[in-house]
């Protein structure tokens, strides 16, 4: 068996398709994953806060988060300063793969952004990898981690299925083409517009 000197990777990436990053650290508070939250109601005003900032992120800054995943959609507790009870803040995690909006939206550098249980349909299902990422990808990505909560999630007990590094890796191995299939099979009950305007 014979080696390529410019093969790297399991995937089959070369050389000019590997793309240089930097890497920043962040320091915050303590944040708990989505399963943990308290009630319903609780799961609710994480969800809206999460939404709600990258609303503002992509309205006020023209920033796409593009890599949106069940992991990324945290909280934290506050005590109310009357002592009974506390808030919740969701908390909207995971920006490192964000980008500025232009006039004219580019292609996604050399590869498509994200966490392919949740991207969007039309990035998937595109013959010409990698695609612009627009925000209705990162608006149906939300909605995915929405239904993956509603099947995988029991917030009386607290626990939740996150998706596994295996089944990610599965996925990969199969390329966009399998993921797309699969959400073909969700679509011919919604029967979306494709691509979503």
């Amino acid at each position: 068996m014979g080696s390529n000197p410019g093969r790297i990777g399991a995937l089959g990436d070369t050389l000019e398709n590997i793309e240089e990053r930097e890497m920043h650290i962040t320091a915050s508070r303590t944040c708990q994953k989505l399963w943990m939250v308290k009630s319903a109601s609780e799961f609710k005003q994480v969800w809206l806060d999460c939404v709600k900032c990258h609303y503002w992120a992509f309205k006020k800054r023209k920033i796409l988060h593009r890599d949106l995943s069940e992991n990324n959609i945290l909280f934290w507790r506050n005590q109310k300063s009357s002592g009974k009870g506390s808030e919740i803040k969701g908390v909207l995690n995971d920006w490192d793969m964000g980008a500025l909006l232009s006039d004219e939206p580019k292609p996604s550098e050399k590869h498509l952004a994200g966490t392919i249980p949740f991207m969007a349909y039309e990035l998937l299902s595109s013959n010409n990898l990698p695609s612009a990422h627009f925000l209705r990808h990162d608006l149906e990505s939300f909605l995915y981690i929405l239904m993956w909560a509603i099947d995988n999630y029991n917030l009386k007990a607290k626990t939740g299925r996150e998706t596994r590094r295996a089944q990610a890796i599965g996925m990969l191995a199969n390329r966009y083409p399998c993921c797309a299939s699969q959400l073909e099979v969700f679509f011919i009950f919604i029967h979306p517009r494709t691509p979503w305007r």
